[in-house]
């Protein structure tokens, strides 16, 4: 028996030796093919990365562009195109050294901050703002508190603003972050938490917050608790020597030669441009980095807070920051503490786009693919394309999500006609001389009307989009079923606004009275009344040579060389504001601006005195009926105009 047993010892160990070598050999195999798989995955990723960059260098002929994918916890592309300044610095864009701005991107670095703060107890989201601030306080017009929350929803209430001070090209112009924010409040329009419209300046007063309740300098506080623990090295909210806002410390000098200019284009190539200082509102926008940085960056979003063993949120805070602050239109896209939340082919995504005078970027992650793509241009070209890289991307490597449906959903013709109409932008100055430059936003109004054959027709400045009923208050672009647009009605039934399909503002139902084309209108008819005034007065003292003008004729006269005066320095300054460029938003108000601010209130007076001289001038002059209808109808044009001029803040410097 006992060589029996012996054999059969020897024959079991032999056989626990092969199935140990074979479930190596498997375990290695499965290991290779993972690899293998891996990286024909990267190898296809940069193929359709180079086909998409390459077609938008292309069209658009930008400086330079600099980009990040990732997968499974793992950069499989960075690469750039291009190069950093083709007037004076023809080096190839390096992904891992190129610092590039990210502007609002960096927004998503102070909604981290807040939340772990937030983990800390040290913040609450649903906590008046005011409870947190020591040097001043906000305004409650309406008598709602502001909350965190609000804010990471871009529901703060404000009119948009900066000109002027927020971006400024000389860094003697910038400001401490608590003295912008105490003296540059803008008017809260709406309550709190009720209508969408971005506020940068809300996103500033985040990171101010932050300042307040951790007691370190925002700078400070990024660096040691977020770049710092990612190993971001070539990431930083601080600005070359010679801010006077960086008082926590200038850029590490060792970064600045890495700094990538940026540029507009002008004369049919790229043309950089002076630095821009951002500082002032740094927790906004003021972030240099690069590709690398910014895939770590992504990677750690997309694991819950984590990268390499080192954890900057908690896996709940992380969870939690992917619900949305507000539910009331889940179709489309919206923010979810602080980030954009939305779907790209079917796929959540969450993400944020940033765009400063010379770079525009976007970062767009997907938790469901382990997925993520930033990219950013040194050149203020093509915005609407680059911002669609990344779905571009997905869409070619992943295509349509199959678990992604989307019903068809019909409404009457009378139904539809509710929606019909005019609608204004309500991310705009509303009181602020600021108001000005709201006559260079292309897409100011929206004309919403209804096809014959049952779709939304929206035109928007040039650009015009079909929608198709998704639902009692929704509609999806017909081009792109990822982008859908919402309307709101009020308790009567009414539709009183609609939500713009990118997410971050929402248009308001115009009366005809708030539209700038009654301004318009108000204009052209003084200056045509204005224009007959001059020609019959010149008329009548050719005929009468010896008569004595009448006071009321001359205040004719007067108002309506004021009125000539007004368009001319008006148009001028239009002019001006047109041919500027970047000074715009870094030296507004231009001085076409601060003089055409400061005539119109002379205008308005005699505009003001030649309404109240109507009824005077029926009663007590000899004038002739046709004379007197004429003078009637040339103070009524003016007063339309002035009125205008009131209601769109263009009266006083």
């Amino acid at each position: 028996m006992k060589p029996v047993r012996f054999a059969l010892g020897v024959l079991a160990a032999a056989l626990a030796l092969a199935s140990a070598v074979f479930a190596q050999e498997g375990r290695e195999e499965a290991s290779a093919s993972a690899t293998g798989e891996q990286e024909a995955f990267a190898h296809d990723a940069e193929l359709v990365a180079d086909s998409v960059i390459s077609s938008f260098m292309r069209q658009y002929r930008p400086a330079g562009v600099t980009l990040a994918i990732v997968k499974d916890g793992k950069p499989i592309v960075l690469k750039g195109y291009g190069v950093a300044d083709p007037e004076t610095d023809n080096r190839p864009i390096d992904p891992r050294k190129n610092l590039f701005r990210i502007g609002s991107i960096s927004k998503t670095f102070t909604w981290i901050a807040v939340m772990q703060l937030v983990e800390q107890g040290k913040l609450d989201l649903d906590e008046n703002v005011n409870s947190y601030l020591k040097a001043f306080q906000l305004p409650e017009p309406h008598g709602v508190p502001l909350t965190l929350n609000d804010i990471m929803a871009h529901r703060s209430g404000f009119e948009d603003g900066g000109a002027g001070y927020m971006l400024v090209g000389d860094p003697a112009r910038t400001q401490i972050l608590e003295e912008l924010l105490r003296t540059e409040i803008p008017a809260q329009i709406y309550p709190p938490g009720t209508v969408t419209a971005y506020s940068n300046y809300a996103s500033a007063l985040a990171g101010h917050i932050v300042e307040n309740v951790s007691g370190m300098a925002f700078n400070d506080y990024v660096d040691e608790f977020i770049t710092g623990p990612l190993q971001m090295n070539h990431t930083t909210f601080r600005e070359p020597e010679g801010a006077v806002a960086s008082a926590d410390g200038p850029m590490d000098p060792a970064l600045e030669p890495d700094v990538t200019p940026g540029h507009v284009f002008a004369g049919g190539r790229p043309k950089a441009i002076g630095f821009e200082y951002i500082q002032s509102v740094g927790p906004a926008g003021s972030v240099h980095s690069t590709a690398a940085d910014m895939a770590r960056y992504m990677i750690a979003l997309l694991h819950k807070g984590e990268i390499d063993g080192v954890k900057i949120l908690r896996p709940e805070t992380v969870e939690e920051m992917r619900k949305r602050g507000f539910s009331d239109r889940p179709e489309a896209v919206d923010f979810a503490h602080g980030f954009f939340n939305g779907k790209m082919h079917g796929y959540e995504y969450f993400g944020h786009g940033g765009g400063t005078s010379g770079f525009f970027s976007i970062m767009e992650f997907s938790p469901e693919l382990d997925f993520g793509v930033f990219a950013s241009v040194n050149t203020t070209v093509g915005f609407s394309q680059f911002k669609d890289i990344p779905s571009l991307i997905v869409g070619e490597l992943f295509g349509d999500n199959p678990a992604s449906t989307s019903e068809e959903f019909v409404l009457s013709a009378e139904e539809m006609q509710k929606f019909a109409g005019e609608y204004i932008d309500n991310r705009r100055n509303f009181r602020g001389v600021e108001a000005i430059l709201n006559f260079f936003n292309p897409a100011l109004k929206a004309t919403i009307s209804v096809s014959p054959d049952g779709l939304l027709i929206r035109r928007m400045g040039a650009e015009g989009s079909a929608w198709k009923p998704a639902g009692p208050f929704a509609f999806r672009n017909f081009s792109n079923p990822d982008e859908v647009m919402t309307f709101v009605q009020d308790d009567s039934g009414a539709i009183v606004r609609f939500n713009s399909e990118l997410g971050h503002k929402s248009f308001e139902r115009s009366t005809y009275f708030a539209k700038p084309d009654f301004l318009y209108l108000s204009a052209l008819a003084s200056l045509v009344l204005t224009l007959s005034t001059f020609a019959a007065a010149f008329m009548r003292r050719r005929t009468n040579k010896g008569m004595n003008v009448s006071p009321y004729s001359a205040l004719a006269l007067y108002a309506g060389f004021l009125c000539i005066v007004i368009i001319v320095m008006g148009v001028s300054a239009i002019l001006e504001i047109a041919g500027a460029g970047v000074r715009v938003t870094q030296e507004f108000p231009l001085d076409g601006t601060r003089a055409f601010l400061m005539a119109t209130p002379v205008a308005l007076i005699s505009w003001t005195a030649m309404a109240l001289s109507v009824i005077p001038v029926w009663i007590s002059t000899n004038f002739t009926f046709w004379r007197k209808a004429h003078y009637s109808l040339l103070a009524a044009a003016l007063a339309a105009f002035g009125i205008m001029l009131w209601n769109w803040h263009l009266v006083g410097a």
